[in-house]
């Protein structure tokens, strides 16, 4: 989930509202393996925590404006690609 999060914040600089396909072509490109399909695993998760709120057209935003500055300055699509390399 750390991931998706760090995909949704790092887009977010260019558009408040990420779409699914955005989200899933990132992780395809930069050949992460996730447990689960996204779907089913940590969107959801994501949701259920309040973390980040989907629109009609599955496309995705963290609502809450200091998580979206932790995220990008902790968790930052960058660092996380370190940590997946390990």
């Amino acid at each position: 989930s750390h991931l998706v999060l760090s995909i949704i914040a790092e887009k977010m600089t260019t558009s408040t509202w990420i779409p699914l396909e955005l989200i899933e072509r990132i992780i395809i490109e930069n050949k992460f393996i996730l447990n689960d399909d996204i779907m089913n695993g940590p969107i959801p998760d994501l949701m259920e925590k309040q973390f980040i709120t989907e629109n009609e057209n599955m496309e995705y935003t963290i609502p809450i404006g200091l998580l979206y500055i932790w995220i990008k300055r902790y968790k930052s699509l960058k660092r996380v690609r370190r940590e997946f390399k390990c």
